[in-house]
């Protein structure tokens, strides 16, 4: 085992060796970032892009996203392009080779662990310079022994990860700006269209009950929906609450509303068209009710209310906390890797502790 490991670190080693030029910020043409996974982690990386373009303003940014996350940036001032990455990899290869014609300077890799894929990704776009936060060891390597990475940040990973990426700057300009730990998701018209007609005629306040996370395994548990709900209606009786949820889990919203004592006390958000519907459907509403999920972070930049559950995995919790003034509370369960055993007593008693709080803006 240890004669794999040791061969495994020499390959790391000797692929990632690449002559090193002195790092020079002013010629910094074109910088790209590589975030191509899930629609929270490009929300929590929005202050990143908006430091890093004030910090360049005449740089080229170029974010490598998912088809799932891309949508977040669309309207975003501070990004000049924004490159798909496709699944297929016959397709991802062209993608990585039209990015190397780019010629870029800077490449900022945000991965805080080494990750063979995005390593072959950076040697396959050959960029000048590249960094990323403070890398740990993995593979008998030590993050700050591989030679492809010019700049490692110093940052401690426990803690909120956009404060983390936002060290990052410090490292490639010293004297910067003040910066800011705001999400920016900005919205289009037809968003916010798309919302306020699912919204008219409806009874203030809005709140909005999500019970599925991103996996099978972060969901709260639908036989407590009936609690829930005689709860929020024992003190706003004449409210409106919302199921949300993916289009995946659509069908499974219906069956919680179906078995509820009294079905008319909830509505069915229809299935989005789009990410950004999502996002300005949380913004109009006063009270979010979630696992940890997208739909949490969206809160957080729009400064909505929460009431979130996560696992018991403290550490992550650390790094994707809610961001949002002292508008949050969270519970945890008993599991690192699910929601099994969290305390729905709890659960209800942040609820309750939220809906008082609207309920003294509202006097």
């Amino acid at each position: 085992m240890n004669f794999k490991i040791k061969l495994k670190a020499f390959f790391l080693r000797k692929i990632t060796y690449k002559k090193n030029i002195p790092f020079d910020n002013k010629k910094l043409r074109k910088i790209l970032i590589f975030r191509y996974d899930r629609i929270g982690d490009m929300v929590v990386t929005t202050p990143f892009i908006s430091a890093l373009k004030k910090s360049f303003p005449r740089s080229k940014l170029i974010i490598l996203a998912s088809e799932a996350n891309a949508e977040v940036l669309l309207k975003n001032q501070h990004v000049d392009k924004i490159k798909k990455y496709p699944k297929n990899i016959f397709l991802a290869l062209i993608c990585l080779f039209s990015l190397r014609k780019e010629r870029i300077d800077l490449l900022i890799d945000l991965n805080h662990s080494i990750i063979w894929r995005a390593i072959l990704e950076i040697i396959l776009i050959k960029p000048v310079w590249v960094v990323s936060p403070q890398k740990g060891s993995r593979y008998g390597v030590s993050g700050t022994s591989l030679g492809l990475y010019d700049i490692q940040g110093n940052a401690d990973v426990n803690q909120p990860l956009s404060l983390v990426y936002l060290n990052l700057i410090y490292s490639l300009k010293p004297r910067i700006l003040k910066f800011n730990n705001h999400y920016e998701v900005p919205l289009d018209k037809k968003h916010l269209k798309r919302t306020s007609k699912i919204l008219v005629g409806k009874n203030k306040p809005f709140v909005c009950l999500n019970f599925f996370g991103g996996r099978p395994e972060i969901k709260l548990n639908p036989e407590s929906a009936n609690l829930i709900v005689r709860t929020i209606k024992n003190f706003y009786p004449n409210c409106t609450i919302f199921l949300i949820t993916s289009p995946n889990n659509y069908s499974a919203n219906i069956d919680i509303k179906n078995n509820l004592y009294d079905p008319t006390m909830v509505e069915i958000v229809p299935p989005t068209l789009s990410v950004l519907d999502a996002a300005s459907f949380v913004k109009s509403m006063d009270l979010l009710i979630s696992p940890d999920t997208s739909l949490v972070h969206f809160a957080c930049a729009y400064k909505v209310p929460l009431v979130a559950v996560y696992t018991k995995e403290k550490f992550l919790f650390k790094q994707w906390q809610p961001i949002s003034s002292n508008k949050f509370l969270v519970l945890f369960s008993k599991h690192s890797k699910n929601l099994e055993g969290y305390s729905e007593r709890d659960l209800l008693k942040n609820i309750v502790y939220m809906l008082k709080t609207l309920n003294k803006k509202s006097a």
